[in-house]
C-alpha cells in the first residue's frame, strides 16, 4: 500500500495526471514504487555495460 502523502505529491507534480485521471482516488491511478538491486548502462553503441553502484 502507498503513502497516502507520497501519492498526493506525485499527483500535485504532474498535471497530466490529473488532467486525465481527474482525482488522487481515480482507481485506474496506479503507482509502481522499484527498489533496484542492480543498476547498469550502455554508452551508445559501445556494446559493453558499465555497472552503476547503488547507495
Amino acid at each position: 500500500m502507498i503513502d497516502r502523502a507520497l501519492l498526493e505529491d506525485i499527483w500535485n507534480s504532474n498535471r497530466l495526471l490529473q488532467h486525465y485521471l481527474g482525482s488522487v482516488d481515480n482507481p485506474q491511478l496506479i503507482v509502481y514504487k522499484v527498489v533496484p538491486n542492480r543498476v547498469r548502462f550502455m554508452l551508445e553503441w559501445a556494446l559493453e555495460y558499465y555497472e552503476v553502484p547503488l547507495a
